[in-house]
């Protein structure tokens, strides 16, 4: 089931990195619509846009705030100090090259946040990002 909802997420990622129209409305909606993916992911999720504003406008963070995307620019941070001071990693304009170098570690950094959060092994091969 875990493996499932990995699987699902890394589709959703590559997706949005592919830069495929509508591709930010569906990755901001999954995510909040599914609790189980916030909970195995340590994923915090805004549950409402204020008028005139999108999902995917705003911060998704992942295990536990140390990585946060805004779907709409596909612009991912990491917080490496853990202090609230994110520092760019990608976006939709990255290279392709650093795009997959940055995706792969942070999908390792998910299969290794699992594992310690519940115990739950999942598998990533590291290939077919992009």
């Amino acid at each position: 089931m875990v493996q499932d909802f990995f699987d699902k997420l890394k589709g959703l990622f590559i997706r949005l990195y592919k830069s495929k129209a509508g591709s930010s409305p569906i990755f901001a909606w999954t995510i909040h619509d599914s609790i189980e993916m916030q909970d195995y992911f340590g994923i915090t999720a805004r549950v409402t846009a204020s008028p005139g504003k999108d999902l995917d406008d705003f911060e998704n963070y992942f295990m536990d705030k140390l990585f946060k995307i805004i779907p709409n620019s596909a612009t991912l941070s990491w917080d490496d100090e853990r202090k609230g001071n994110y520092g760019f990693l990608i976006n939709k304009d990255s290279a392709d090259d650093t795009k997959k170098g940055i995706l792969k570690r942070f999908f390792n950094y998910l299969v290794k946040f699992v594992n310690n959060e519940f115990g739950i092994k999942i598998e990533f091969d590291g290939t077919k990002l992009l």
